[in-house]
């Protein structure tokens, strides 16, 4: 967890994750970001060092995606935090909590976005 909070503590990174967070996609050299190359080359490499963005090829550009699926199982909430979504949690009749993100197109048939965790079982 050190290293994702690290990654979304920095201004650029956090511009990043919120490009992608709302088109679903960003390419390597995103417009309007006043950064050079090579810093935001590391800025990347961070995201994905930290596993919060995964790379495709499209030619010779690279575009970037958000995990947004296995962070949010990893770690319920965060970025819905960190992005000021509102979230909505569930308590289910067997103790554990169903964490939905509300207002973001599930492209898995319903399970992006949904975490359970038992109430008890808390990460530092």
């Amino acid at each position: 967890m050190p290293v994702v909070l690290h990654a979304l503590g920095d201004p650029v990174r956090l511009e990043l994750v919120r490009r992608m967070a709302a088109d679903g996609e960003c390419a390597c050299s995103p417009e309007g970001l006043d950064v050079p190359r090579s810093t935001l080359s590391n800025h990347w490499r961070v995201l994905r060092e930290a596993g919060l963005t995964d790379t495709r090829a499209a030619g010779k550009a690279r575009i970037m995606s958000l995990r947004r699926a296995e962070t949010d199982a990893a770690l319920p909430g965060l970025l819905a935090a960190v992005l000021g979504e509102p979230a909505r949690g569930v308590l289910e009749d067997d103790g554990a909590v169903t964490v939905e993100h509300v207002g973001r197109r599930l492209d898995d048939g319903g399970t992006a976005g949904r975490s359970r965790r038992p109430w008890g079982d808390r990460r530092s």
